[in-house]
């Protein structure tokens, strides 16, 4: 993590319903133990953090992040510790609250297809440091189906062409003999 050692030690020591009190919030908070429920860790709230798994800080430190009504979360491979079903689960969550809010996510991914799913925009790094910059606002509602369209797929080619520097030739089609 981004804390420093002593700062970990002493967390170990403090349940994440405590732990992640925001804004001197009780430990009982309706809205802290709300933000548990949305990602999955009611159950784990008196929990200590040695006792969560990689995938439960996360999700810890998501919930952490939704107590205070972020206007903007930066996200550096937020799930990538996850589960696909909690994954895509928690991208919902991220996805539908900061629409709710009028807030602005901001995501790092090397997922080409999550970024598919759950982006308006996706801003690609080409191998000479420059970006290019994909717009899905015009694909189908794909995040709700979780396939990926024709179009998806296309542009999904495109992605990671631009990513390799490098057009993705399309597969050519099967022969029988």
């Amino acid at each position: 993590g981004s804390l420093t050692p002593a700062a970990q030690r002493a967390q170990t020591g403090i349940p994440i319903r405590i732990l992640y009190n925001i804004h001197r919030r009780t430990p009982d908070s309706p809205h802290i133990n709300a933000q548990l429920e949305t990602v999955g860790l009611r159950e784990a709230q008196d929990h200590y953090p040695f006792q969560l798994s990689v995938g439960m800080k996360t999700r810890a430190a998501l919930a952490r992040a939704l107590c205070l009504p972020p206007q903007l979360l930066l996200m550096d491979e937020p799930f990538a510790a996850l589960d696909p079903i909690r994954r895509t689960e928690l991208n919902k969550v991220v996805r539908g609250t900061c629409r709710a809010l009028n807030a602005t996510s901001i995501w790092v991914t090397h997922d080409v297809v999550e970024a598919l799913l759950f982006a308006d925009f996706i801003v690609a790094m080409t191998p000479a440091k420059e970006v290019e910059i994909f717009d899905t606002l015009d694909l189908p509602a794909i995040a709700d189906s979780g396939a990926l369209p024709a179009t998806a797929l296309s542009l999904r080619d495109r992605i990671i062409g631009a990513t390799w520097g490098q057009p993705i030739p399309a597969p050519s089609p099967k022969v029988k003999v």
